[in-house]
């Protein structure tokens, strides 16, 4: 499978050693473009897999979500390829193509989508919801009402929120992107706009910092306390 692939290649190449994502994605696309069989079957197979992770290098922010586990399970290549499939991408910015000797068309992999703002999208009585599951799984060391919330997600407030678990802070805002609440860049947004202050008090936190928290085992994070706020996170309603 070619995700696999792709995320190990990351893990080596990118991790590892350093290489610039889009050298990553170039490099990867390139070694991949050709396929040993003749029937029409399996290169029909092959053009539609490596259409696909073609646009999924292009969500740059999005692969990197993923990829910085250093374990790629089943069910994560599941959930990422069905965020690909079900939501609209930042808009790209391909500063080039590179024509191939065979004729097909490589995207320099930058993306530069808006990563300004959450991109809110609630459905009725969900921000009511969500303020009470902040509140409830005591997210931030500080306590929150509707207009704070209102705020935060407009990117329009210069109170900046505590984490009181970063896991946890990580978990809240991946799931309200896969209900499509908010930008699957919302690590970015959180950066950008200085919004949270990590639960050690000492600085902001960043992407990276999200992402990583995201997939971490951290004996810190009680699976109970997970297992709350993914109950409470299941009262929200689905976006229509």
């Amino acid at each position: 499978m070619l995700v696999r692939e792709a995320h190990e290649t990351y893990v080596a190449e990118v991790i590892n050693f350093g290489k610039r994502y889009e050298r990553f994605a170039e490099d990867f696309l390139n070694s991949n473009l050709h396929h040993d069989a003749e029937d029409a079957l399996s290169k029909n197979q092959h053009a539609k897999n490596f259409a696909i992770i073609k646009g999924l290098l292009l969500r740059k922010e999005l692969v990197q979500k993923y990829f910085v586990a250093s374990d790629l399970s089943n069910e994560d290549i599941k959930h990422l390829l069905n965020i690909h499939d079900t939501t609209t991408p930042p808009s790209l910015s391909v500063l080039s193509i590179n024509e191939t000797d065979s004729g097909h068309s490589l995207p320099a992999i930058i993306v530069s989508g808006s990563t300004s703002d959450f991109k809110p999208n609630f459905p009725d009585g969900a921000i009511d919801l969500i303020v009470h599951c902040v509140n409830e799984a005591s997210l931030f060391k500080e306590k929150v009402n509707l207009q704070d919330m209102q705020s935060f997600f407009s990117c329009a407030t210069d109170k900046k929120l505590t984490s009181s678990n970063n896991r946890l802070v990580a978990m809240f805002f991946d799931d309200l992107a896969s209900k499509c609440y908010i930008t699957d860049v919302w690590q970015n947004v959180i950066e950008q706009n200085q919004l949270v202050i990590s639960s050690s008090g000492k600085k902001l936190l960043t992407a990276k910092d999200l992402s990583s928290a995201l997939y971490q085992n951290n004996e810190k994070t009680s699976k109970s306390k997970e297992k709350a706020l993914a109950k409470l996170l299941e009262t929200l309603p689905n976006v229509d």
